[in-house]
Order: structure tokens, then sequence, then C-alpha cells
């Protein structure tokens, strides 16, 4: 509820809702083909600061830990699967350990931790109520399966540590030895599944019995498209396509085999690197601008 009170009085979060998916939808695009590492940090960064200002320091803390170790897991995998570059650190076996492939495997696993941010903003701003909105009337069977599934996934973590707590008040965490404990586990995510398998049929037969689907329904929100949806939408749209340009054009692409290359800096670089780097804040000059005009009103 707090989560919620905070989203609701954002500036940015008044926008249409699908202005907002639209928009998650192209920076989580352009976040995942992006191959130059300034860029992505600058993603990164935007993403954190939008989630520490809806969140809070507690809840990002939480999550940037699982974030980094996946971050370093990812690098040192890929150091010692992949031994293309020409930077040889040390040898393993015979095997090469190069720069080049941590690097990579360092960026890989930042594009992964950067994009995990994203969907837990989208997964925040763009809850049931507005995706069941965009697309109750066109595809409500599309609609209510990505509802479900982004409620599912805070809701199996907090069924898991239920599940849990009720084999430990059943005396079953006590294990032996490690195949034991392997078996426990397995044990409680087949509960979880089949929990999980439970609640979305009774939820189905509940959207069921409701009418849900079946022609036109009216909303408890009645979400209008006005002014400011049309300019955000119009400066997106502008921003995606040249950061695009730039992307898939590969205008900035940098390589990291055999070497670490990155582009050379010219005007045409320089317009690409701006939009992108625009892009991915526009949540964050949005909400100061808001801010900025709110105070301004009040005087």
């Amino acid at each position: 509820m707090v989560l919620c009170d905070k989203i609701n009085k954002l500036h940015w979060a008044k926008l249409h809702p699908a202005v907002m998916f639209l928009y998650f939808i192209m920076v989580i695009v352009l976040t995942m083909c992006v191959t130059s590492p300034i860029l992505l940090a600058c993603s990164f960064m935007s993403a954190s600061l939008l989630e520490l200002v809806v969140g809070g320091i507690k809840r990002y803390v939480r999550r940037l830990r699982g974030m980094l170790l996946l971050t370093v897991v990812i690098a040192l995998g890929n150091m010692m699967l992949s031994h293309n570059g020409m930077h040889v650190l040390f040898y393993v076996n015979g095997n090469a350990i190069t720069g080049e492939a941590f690097w990579y495997g360092l960026f890989f696993g930042g594009m992964l931790a950067t994009a995990y941010v994203w969907f837990d903003l989208f997964q925040m701003f763009c809850d049931s109520e507005k995706l069941i909105f965009i697309f109750g009337k066109t595809m409500p069977t599309l609609g209510l399966l990505i509802s479900m599934t982004l409620h599912y996934i805070p809701l199996l973590g907090r069924q898991l540590s239920v599940v849990r707590d009720a084999q430990r008040g059943m005396g079953r965490d006590e294990h032996t030895s490690w195949l034991a404990e392997i078996k426990q586990r397995g044990k409680e995510f087949s509960i979880l599944i089949s929990w999980s398998l439970e609640n979305a049929i009774d939820t189905s037969d509940a959207m069921t019995a409701r009418g849900y689907g079946l022609g036109r329904r009216s909303h408890f929100h009645t979400y209008r498209f006005r002014g400011r949806d049309a300019f955000y939408l119009a400066l997106m749209s502008v921003m995606f396509v040249l950061g695009a340009l730039g992307t898939f054009g590969y205008a900035y692409r940098v390589y990291y085999y055999p070497s670490i290359v990155f582009p050379g800096v010219n005007n045409r670089l320089l317009l690409y690197y701006g939009s992108y780097v625009i892009f991915v804040c526009l949540p964050l000059f949005w909400e100061g601008i808001g801010v900025f005009y709110e105070r301004i009103k009040n005087k």
C-alpha cells in the first residue's frame, strides 16, 4: 500500500497506461540489444534512480545483492568457458583466460541486471488494473495472461516462504545429508507448483464467471489520453527511433573479440548517444519538470 501511494504521487505515473507500457517495452528492447557499456551504465543508473525514488533504498539494496552476484557469476563463468581474446591473463589446464572474455561476461551480466531493474519497474508501474485496461477490449486473454504472470512472480516468493515455514513446523527441516535436503527442496517446489496451478485455475474460473472477455467491459479507472500523453509519446518515439538507429545500425557497436574496440567519435555518434541517454532518462526528466512546475504553481 505504501509503495502504491508513492507511485501514485509521481508525475510520470499519471501518464496514460498505454504510454507507460509502450515505454517499458521500448526501453527493455534497447537495453537488451545495446553493446556499449557506456550506454548500458546510463540505462542502469536511470532505472536504479527511479527504483530508489519508488521503492526506497532498503528495497533496492536487497535486489542489488542478487544482481551483483549474478553479474559476477556470469563474468567469471564466461571467462572460464570462453577463451577468445588477445590479452591472456593466465592459463588453466592449458586454456587461456583472457581479459576480453571477462569484460564481455561482465557486460552481459550487467545487461541482465539492468533488464531486471526495468522489469521490476514495469511490474510496479503497470499493475494488473492498467494491463487489463489496455488489453481488456482488444486482447482480453493476453491482458489476463500478462496480469496473472506479473502477479504470480512476487506471490510465488511469498507462498514459498509459507510452505517452508509449514514444513519447518512439521519438523522436516532437519537434514542428515545433502541428498535429504535436495529431496526436501524438491517436495517444497512440488507443493508450490501444485498450489500455483490450482490458484491459476480458480482465478480463471472466477474471471469467466464474471463474464471477462465476453464483451465490452467497464473499468474502475477512466484513463484519458491527454495532451501531455501525446507530447510524451511523440518525444519518446523520436528518441527511441534515433536510439534504435544507433543500436541496430551498429553506429555505436562495441566489439569485444578479439580485442575491445570502441567506435570512433563523430557527430552522428554523439547524436545517437545523446538520444539514447535522453530516452532512458525520460521518466526522471519528466518527474523533475513536474516537480519544478508544481513549485512554481504553488508560489
